[in-house]
């Protein structure tokens, strides 16, 4: 702990403190808590300490530390008034807490974070130019079509027309699939009431490109009536992800009839979600960490 008196002067300290930045008492003692070097707080940190000082109140909060050789640490403190023994207000004690290696895991997981997200990207990326070929290929047809039509003088009102709305129609399909993949790296934190069957629907669709590609048979049993309260994005990035690890599979060691089959089944204090296939299972040695956070054999 270290000791500061109305005028933000350090007073006393406790060796612990010492310890942990490395410091003599000497060369902190009656130095001032907001403008000594190694102990510098930004400008809205210290607002915030001085706001708690003048209304006696007590205050939790991080900062980054220097030690005396200059390394970073990272300090949980606890800003607390003090008291004489005639109950007079006197200062204030700083309760110092090292948090160092706490962070470094956050900031270790926050960047795994980042990098798990950025390989979902690009799958999802892949999946896109999966599910655009066709479409894009079905449009291109078209006007191939009516080019030949038009220059054999054949092309007649009720052709072009057609032709119009199915390239519309394909237009809008691709719309959807990059509204989509928009709304995958959203984060949705509010609670809806949503058809299980559209939940799929939308996880599927920005997976059937590979789905056809490598000749999966995937199939659905799924109740029209079962509806999910639940957060719809997490909920469809999660099927995604599992959906996806299947297909993966097949790509690794394909079978000679490879199957993905859905089944849900509403239970009484539940929906029960059954994914199952046939691309070999998951091997005992990852089988016990697969709930782990940031766990990934890829």
């Amino acid at each position: 702990f270290i000791k500061i008196n109305h005028e933000y002067l350090i007073t006393d300290c406790s060796q612990a403190y010492l310890d942990l930045i490395g410091f003599e008492k000497i060369d902190i003692h009656l130095q001032n808590l907001f403008t000594y070097e190694h102990l510098k707080h930004t400008d809205d940190l210290t607002k915030n300490i001085i706001e708690h000082i003048q209304e006696n109140k007590v205050y939790k909060y991080e900062k980054k530390t220097l030690t005396y050789e200059g390394k970073e640490i990272w300090l949980l403190n606890t800003l607390v008034p003090e008291y004489n023994k005639n109950g007079l207000h006197i200062g204030f004690i700083i309760f110092s807490e090292n948090i160092t290696s706490a962070k470094l895991v956050q900031e270790h997981q926050q960047k795994l974070l980042e990098s798990s997200r950025a390989s979902a990207m690009g799958e999802m990326i892949s999946m896109i130019a999966h599910q655009w070929r066709q479409p894009l290929s079905v449009i291109n047809t078209i006007i191939a079509t009516l080019k030949i039509k038009k220059e054999l003088d054949i092309l007649d009102d009720a052709t072009q027309e057609e032709s119009y709305e199915k390239i519309e129609k394909t237009v809008h399909y691709l719309s959807d699939t990059i509204d989509d993949f928009r709304n995958f790296f959203k984060t949705n934190k509010e609670l809806s009431l949503i058809p299980i069957q559209t939940i799929f629907d939308k996880a599927t669709n920005l997976l059937m490109g590979d789905i056809n590609v490598y000749e999966i048979n995937y199939t659905e049993d799924i109740p029209n009536n079962i509806q999910i309260n639940t957060y719809k994005n997490e909920l469809i990035q999660t099927l995604i992800n599992i959906l996806k690890n299947s297909i993966d599979a097949f790509k690794e060691a394909p079978k000679e009839k490879q199957i993905l089959s859905v089944k849900v089944s509403e239970e009484t204090t539940h929906i029960c979600i059954e994914i199952e296939d046939n691309a070999g299972g998951i091997i005992k040695e990852v089988l016990s960490k697969v709930y782990e956070p940031y766990f990934s054999t890829k």
